[in-house]
């Protein structure tokens, strides 16, 4: 482990070293301070003003305010200068205003008529009020940057587990529905069965309507659509009469951002556990529309077996059933926040549905 180096810079030019990009301090957000800070800041400068009027003269405090008060009224600009962009530079020129600040006060100071010793008390609140305001900024600054950069380790921290749960997502739906469709591919090619042909074709077209969009943080429902079309194209010759399926959406539900593999999970949901276990098939139907108050709702319900327990929701995260299924509630938050739903429920008909309801104007990205 080397040893940590000293930058010997900071003596002469002191300053955060790190420059964030324009992109970066987007991404990190806040351009202001907050007004919690502001006030914060500002109720520990005032309070400096009945220490000053106790242990000051009384013929000179209303001098020491006004020297006091004119570098606070200098600092709050220059702090929210130097909090937009954290840099060595920004805090060089935060220390000219605030020198020049200092000169005018000893000119005024030689120029009001003072005794001598009066100048050098009122010179002195300067110069300390000058270092004390710089060593501010400076402390300032580093908080500032520190802060930016916590904040990008968060979201990069946040970003990966995404782009893990959307790999586990992918392990999830692919592996065991690429191994049963090759191990009837297989079968079919080894017995001489027209059907392998079309499915090789309907195989082929799944796997390139979807693993360039596994690559994605999120697709439009659109996209995902079409994955599912495949997807049930695949399944519908695998098990024949058994499988019927309908795919309806409305046009203005097309745009809306999912991540990926989210629809796939729960219409394989719905014929692996609804679908399969019935000896006669059944059927599943996707649709989507736009609710009464704006929200777009995506269902997916069969008329299988149905659910054997109560969707447990995302109030127990605790519980060992439906894996996938927190998953996909995790994913949904993740890019869409607590307004993204997803619930399941029987039908009185018989089998299950589930429901996804996505906040209003939820578009994918270009």
């Amino acid at each position: 482990m080397s040893a940590e180096r000293i930058d010997w810079s900071q003596i002469w030019y002191p300053g955060p070293t790190r420059r964030f990009t324009p992109e970066e301090m987007a991404r990190a957000g806040q351009d202001r301070p907050s007004k919690t800070l502001m006030v914060t800041l500002g109720f520990n400068v005032a309070a400096l003003i009945p220490a000053i009027w106790v242990v000051s003269s009384e013929a000179h405090r209303l001098e020491i305010i006004w020297i006091l008060f004119s570098y606070l009224v200098s600092m709050v600009p220059l702090a929210v200068w130097c909090w937009r962009q954290p840099v060595r530079l920004r805090l060089l020129g935060a220390t000219v205003v605030l020198a020049l600040i200092q000169v005018a006060h000893i000119v005024m100071i030689r120029g009001a008529g003072y005794a001598l010793d009066v100048r050098h008390i009122l010179a002195a609140v300067s110069g300390l009020s000058f270092m004390a305001s710089v060593a501010g900024l400076w402390a300032w600054m580093a908080h500032r940057s520190n802060h930016i950069a916590a904040r990008l380790r968060e979201l990069d921290e946040r970003d990966q587990a995404i782009s893990m749960a959307l790999q586990l997502a992918t392990a999830q739906v692919q592996p065991h529905f690429l191994f049963n469709s090759l191990a009837s591919l297989q079968h079919w090619v080894s017995t001489g069965d027209a059907r392998a042909a079309a499915l090789l074709t309907a195989l082929t077209a799944y796997l390139r309507a979807t693993l360039p969009l596994f690559e994605r943080r999120s697709l439009s429902l659109a996209q995902e659509l079409e994955a599912v079309r495949h997807y049930l194209a695949v399944l519908q010759l695998r098990f024949g009469e058994r499988l019927r399926s309908e795919v309806h959406a409305a046009p203005e539900t097309l745009q809306a951002s999912l991540p990926p593999g989210v629809l796939l999970t729960l219409v394989e949901n719905a014929v692996e556990h609804g679908l399969a276990p019935k000896l006669q098939g059944g059927e599943v139907r996707v649709q989507a529309q736009v609710t009464a108050d704006g929200r777009i709702s995506v269902t997916v319900c069969d008329d299988g077996v149905g659910l054997p327990t109560p969707d447990p929701g995302p109030a127990d995260p605790t519980s060992t059933r439906g894996v996938g299924l927190r998953n996909t509630r995790t994913r949904l938050q993740q890019l869409h926040g607590a307004a993204a739903e997803l619930s399941l429920h029987n039908q009185a008909s018989g089998g299950a549905c589930a429901q996804l309801l996505l906040p209003p104007g939820s578009s994918a990205p270009l």
